[in-house]
């Protein structure tokens, strides 16, 4: 008995890295080092999980979307450099979020990410980065 629960176990770590390729569109990726491969295997598990809890958040919150659907949705927010040509002035805008964007930021339960406090960190986190 305990062989085929074993076994099972081995399935289902199998369907998870399947899915975890096929909708995440992950790769291999040939690593020689230990520590990056515990690396990867941990970053393909974590999105893994937050992609499973997507999914059911949309599916309770009734938002007939999957997850790829959604995070296209959520895609089309932007953080954009804004200029005039010829000088070197910029400033960081972020594109504002639409009625179906903020809904989904709500079923996801997520709200903080169209509060202008959560923007002004990102946009300072930005502008650090360039």
């Amino acid at each position: 008995m305990e062989i085929i629960t074993w076994y099972r176990r081995k399935n289902k770590v199998e369907e998870a890295f399947h899915e975890i390729k096929s909708h995440l569109d992950l790769r291999p990726v040939h690593l020689t080092r230990a520590k990056r491969v515990k690396a990867h295997v941990t970053i393909c598990t974590l999105a893994y999980f937050l992609y499973n809890d997507m999914e059911r958040r949309l599916k309770e919150n009734h938002v007939n979307l999957s997850p790829e659907e959604a995070l296209e949705v959520l895609g089309r927010c932007q953080l954009n450099s804004v200029g005039a040509n010829g000088t070197s002035q910029r400033v960081l805008k972020i594109t504002e979020l639409d009625n179906e964007q903020n809904q989904l930021i709500k079923a996801l339960e997520c709200e903080y990410i169209g509060e202008a406090k959560w923007y002004k960190k990102v946009l300072k986190k930005a502008e650090t980065l360039m």
